[in-house]
């Protein structure tokens, strides 16, 4: 045996150590050169106890004797007579022993594989050892919960600690039994301290505002600080406050806390009264500390505390960990579960980028699927059976396959009644999954038993709408950099093997045809082309109504799918037909858009005295939606060193490689730029007299690829003339059409708006005049608006910022490059040309017009939720003849895949076009709003039903569904023939 002369050597220690201090796995570990989990292993196969074990016996002697003697009182003079002994013991570990007294079991055991990992939240009651539930408390985690034990029982009010570890390790778990550790012995009928979190990434770019949140605020402080509020530092006083994601507090914000930390004081924004709190800090971040954190404040945090990954912890704690997560599902789905002896091997061998919290889901997903194939094979008898094939993983690493099969060596079951309430791993990480999963199974399978469908199909629309579930997880997971479960190549685990392979021979051929790569390509196509193949073996037609519109707008895609179509007749046998082709044509001119990075921008600064530069990054903020702004508020009596280093600080951060434009006030940031550059090598180039037009006018300058940072400066310094607004016209004169086009000078984007609008506007016959406006002075700006509105019929604006005349379409500048949102903005303007060409005509042609019947409006109706809304219009439908029978079952079940109801308190649930009939749409008014789910109040709801011919009818409806005065109108009619008439005046 290889590991002999090792096994001996660790009995010899064992032997020979002190028994009232045994030696801990680390120690053991440190001392024969070798990793703990190995010394956990070997001490577990030769049958030697871990050290708490050991030392058990000769403790609970001496305890008792000292507690017969009456030598020691209390259990802090219990505890400071042990260690007078020669023990190294803490109180909390006496009080252990001391609840454990008179025949019961002295020691918290290690808690079993279905023992909750972690303890409950803040609001629950402490228990006897909280950090006895942790998996791995006494093995891999064993330093690291002395050291957080530590932290909180240091005197006075505990140590300020700092959790470094990476994502999904369990940091934020950890800061809570930190917290339930705190209340341990706390007598009956204390207050209960507090326990506040706050992620820094909320504020990271607001110092202000973060100072606000932390440390509250009085009266007056700000522009529209009405009354006083108190901030999280004095709710947190007397207990915890834990910083969350604490790398992404900025340095003005790290350097608040500096007078918390060290004399325990704080003055609220704007007050003079500085105010005292008693608040143990713990931060928590995945970040490199010496690069991310500043000096002062990194030493200011005496604590540190490394959490492992969940590749650096021992094996039989990884295989905890599953257990305990395969029993949270167990019980969460009220059946037994049982893991085959391969799947739990998979798991055991295969490495997690996202630690223990990306195990976790690819456990629930797992879970999911076996779900799914036990309801539509098994019909809900028997267990639920996870095969290795349901795994959300990659193939597990050999040598770890290896390790693994000793440890597992057959199936196991988790019953459902076996844990009854154990608490899942609560860390707030990306990956996530909800159980409403099983809910959606189990009643997609109830409703569709009811209807006259076959088993396969059922099979099918269920397994396609779970999928489609799936899916949206792991879009979740990419749209926040999230990597995929066990990998891309894992994903095909999702999906047969073959469909799996023949995406990876599609996606080769797009990279050479479209010259781009998009890993989620690999997930998104095999689970879309394993549901098409379903239904073509099925004998199921696809439909794609937009596929005459791909191959027009997208003929490069459309001919590489074409391409990649063939690969399904050489791996599968199956043709693909010509509107699958479209789908995945779709699916790659979507992918080549979104892989487009936005373009680097000028970074862009505001140096102001005071709070000046935090409020003008606040107006551009709210005005023009800007993100590029980044303020810096210097204080009154500030040195100039440290003024320096923090803009110095913010350059770097700033420059995406275009240069850094610096907008001050006065004094010393006028001359720092050019020092900056020259220590950094980054261009910069400062503007003076700084003012809140010169940021909005920068703000759309920086972003324009065409300008440099020269340019951007000098136009700043010419920007500071007025505009002269024209003359006032004859009021006799008749009233002409005109289109507005804005900007702050009038000049710039104004001005190629204008040009952009005759070209395009020509071909539509508006005879409508173009007009640039400047905004520079806004009192002057409003008054020519309401002039221009008396002087011609404006049919709409198109501008930087957002103009809003009442009933006037609008078209901002950024959204040049969105054509549905061009297109729209065109429709309405040739729509308020008729308007005003033919006041009492109709606007929709006759087509447009049929789709709203009286017969099909229900108004003043009393309904309590959307599924009653749904089958009343789908009922009046029917009985017009405009939808089959089965058109219901269809709506409901888009329903339950994405709500329908959007923010302008319209829903417009819409089913199957082959259950159309003839294109209608019906109208329900409800008396009161009805919940749609996702906090969405409807007030008109919109059944669409449309066949695949009428496709294109919707565009027209877009105003309908986008204008809540529309819907304002609709309400105020007050027969259906009057409904029916206003909505069709409004398309």
């Amino acid at each position: 045996m290889k590991d002999a002369p090792l096994i001996a050597r660790l009995r010899e220690l064992v032997a020979g150590e002190d028994p009232k201090n045994p030696l801990t796995d680390q120690e053991l570990s440190e001392a024969l050169n070798t990793s703990r989990s190995n010394i956990t292993t070997l001490r577990q196969l030769v049958g030697i106890t871990n050290s708490r074990e050991r030392r058990e016996p000769r403790l609970l002697q001496d305890l008792a004797a000292l507690t017969r003697s009456g030598d020691a009182a209390s259990a802090r003079s219990l505890t400071a007579r042990l260690n007078q002994m020669g023990y190294r013991i803490t109180l909390n570990s006496v009080l252990q022993y001391l609840r454990g007294r008179d025949g019961a079991q002295a020691r918290t055991p290690q808690p079993p594989p279905g023992a909750a990992a972690q303890t409950g939240g803040p609001g629950e009651p402490a228990g006897e050892d909280i950090f006895a539930k942790i998996v791995g408390h006494d093995g891999s985690l064993a330093h690291q919960v002395d050291q957080a034990k530590a932290s909180v029982l240091y005197p006075p009010y505990g140590l300020h600690t700092l959790i470094i570890g990476e994502s999904g390790v369990g940091k934020s778990m950890l800061a809570e039994a930190m917290y339930h550790f705190s209340l341990t012995g706390a007598p009956d009928g204390a207050p209960r301290r507090p326990y506040v979190e706050f992620n820094c990434a909320d504020y990271a770019e607001n110092p202000q505002l973060l100072a606000a949140q932390l440390f509250g605020y009085v009266s007056g402080a700000f522009t529209g600080a009405v009354g006083s509020r108190e901030g999280l530092i004095s709710t947190a006083d007397g207990g915890i406050f834990f910083l969350d994601e604490v790398h992404r507090m900025p340095p003005d914000g790290q350097e608040m806390l500096f007078q918390l930390i060290d004399k325990g004081t704080y003055r609220p924004v704007g007050d003079k009264q500085v105010k005292k709190a008693n608040v143990m800090i713990i931060a928590a971040t995945t970040e490199d500390i010496e690069q991310s954190l500043l000096t002062t404040f990194r030493r200011r945090i005496p604590m540190v505390i490394h959490m492992p990954s969940l590749e650096d912890r021992a094996p039989e704690e990884k295989l905890a960990l599953i257990s305990l997560f395969f029993q949270v599902e167990a019980s969460r789905i009220r059946k037994d579960i049982l893991v085959e002896g391969s799947a739990l091997r998979q798991l055991l061998g295969t490495r997690y980028a996202g630690n223990i919290g990306e195990l976790r889901s690819s456990i629930q997903v797992s879970c999911a699927r076996a779900y799914l194939s036990y309801v539509l094979e098994h019909g809900g008898d028997g267990c639920v059976r996870v095969a290795a094939k349901s795994l959300l993983s990659a193939e597990a690493d050999p040598d770890r396959a290896r390790q693994a099969a000793r440890l597992v060596p057959g199936d196991l079951i988790f019953p459902a009644d076996g844990t009854g309430s154990v608490a899942a791993f609560r860390m707030k990480d990306p990956y996530e999954f909800s159980d409403e999963i099983y809910r959606t199974i189990d009643a997609q399978y109830e409703k569709l038993l009811s209807y006259p469908i076959s088993s396969q199909e059922l099979n099918a629309t269920i397994c396609e709408l779970v999928e489609k579930k799936i899916g949206r997880y792991l879009g979740r997971l990419q749209a926040q950099s999230v990597p995929y479960p066990g990998g891309a190549d894992a994903l095909g685990k999702l999906v047969d093997s073959a469909v799996t392979d023949m995406v990876r021979e599609m996606l080769a051929i797009a990279r050479n045809e479209l010259g781009f790569r998009d890993e989620a390509l690999l997930f998104l196509l095999s689970t879309h082309l394993s549901s098409a193949l379903q239904r073509l073996k099925a004998g199921s037609r696809i439909r794609n109504p937009h596929l005459t519109q791909i191959k027009h707008q997208h003929p490069k895609e459309y001919l590489a799918a074409s391409r990649m179509a063939e690969c399904s007749v050489k791996h599968l046998g199956v043709a693909l037909p010509e509107e699958e082709i479209g789908f995945v044509a779709m699916y790659l001119a979507a992918s080549d858009v979104n892989i487009h990075q936005d373009p680097p921008t000028i970074g862009l600064i505001v140096a102001t005295h005071g709070k000046v530069a935090s409020e003008m990054a606040n107006v551009a903020g709210s005005l023009m939606g800007a993100t590029c702004v980044t303020a810096l508020d210097i204080g009154l009596d500030e040195h100039t060193d440290h003024i320096y280093r923090r803009l110095r600080e913010k350059v770097i951060a700033c420059d995406q490689g275009r240069g850094v434009l610096i907008l001050a006030d006065m004094g010393s940031p006028e001359a720092f730029g050019a020092r900056i550059s020259r220590e950094t090598g980054i261009v910069t180039r400062t503007v003076t007299r700084v003012d809140t037009l010169m940021v909005l006018d920068a703000v759309r300058k920086v972003y324009l690829p065409e300008l440099d940072i020269d340019d951007v400066a000098a136009s700043l310094v010419e920007a500071k003339k007025s505009l002269i607004l024209g003359a006032d016209q004859d009021e006799d004169q008749p009233r002409r059409n005109a289109i507005l086009t804005c900007c702050l000078t009038g000049d710039g984007c104004a001005a190629y708006l204008k040009t952009w609008l005759e070209q395009t506007i020509a071909p539509l016959n508006l005879q409508a005049e173009v007009i640039r406006l400047g905004a520079l002075r806004s009192a002057d700006f409003q008054r020519q608006l309401r002039r221009l509105q008396k002087q011609y019929n404006v049919l709409g604006v198109a501008s930087t910022f957002q103009v809003e005349l009442e009933g006037v379409p609008y078209l901002l500048f950024s959204q040049l490059k969105d054509e549905a949102a061009v297109s729209a903005f065109l429709r309405r303007l040739a729509r308020q040309a008729r308007l005003h060409a033919e006041p009492g005509a109709p606007a929709a042609p006759a087509e447009l017009r049929a789709l709203f019947r009286p017969e099909n409006v229900l108004r003043d109706v009393d309904v309590s939720d959307k599924e009653t809304a749904i089958r009343m219009l789908c009922e009046a439908l029917e009985a017009d003849s405009c939808v089959t029978p089965t058109y219901l079952h269809t709506v409901l079940g888009r329903e339950t895949l994405s709500s329908t109801g959007i923010s302008s308190h319209v829903a417009i649930p819409h089913g199957d076009c082959a259950e159309v009939l003839r294109p209608s749409v019906g109208v329900l008014l409800p008396r009161r709003p009805v919940d749609w789910g996702g906090g969405v109040q409807v007030r008109m709801v919109l059944l669409l039903a449309f066949p695949e011919a009428s496709a294109g009818l919707f565009p027209a409806l877009c105003h309908i569904v986008t204008d809540e005065g529309a819907v304002d109108q609709a309400l105020r009619c007050r027969t259906r023939e009057e409904v029916a008439r206003c909505l069709c005046r409004l398309i």
